[in-house]
């Protein structure tokens, strides 16, 4: 029997390649919204810390990710929950 290969890990940008390529086991049965997103890489940073993991230096700490978003959607930064995004733009436009 041979292993399963694993996909690696190191920046922000092959966790969020990983997702893209199979959301909905990623990110549940709805996927494709902001909230799953943000719950699962939150999960995701909360599991590498309590173990010990880092990701590369080069990769941008999450919380740019974060402020990063309500630029990309709104052009301008953003405080506002991640609901109201979704509900701005509807779930599949805002993701």
């Amino acid at each position: 029997m041979t292993a399963i290969e694993q996909p690696v890990i190191k920046t922000n940008y092959d966790l969020f390649d990983l997702v893209r390529t199979r959301p909905k086991m990623y990110l549940g049965n709805n996927g494709k919204t902001l909230t799953a997103l943000m719950a699962f890489v939150t999960g995701y940073y909360f599991a590498c810390f309590h173990n010990g993991l880092k990701l590369d230096e080069g990769t941008p700490p999450y919380s740019h990710f974060v402020h990063w978003i309500p630029y990309r959607l709104f052009g301008k930064p953003n405080n506002l929950p991640w609901e109201f995004m979704e509900n701005e733009l509807g779930q599949s436009a805002a993701f």
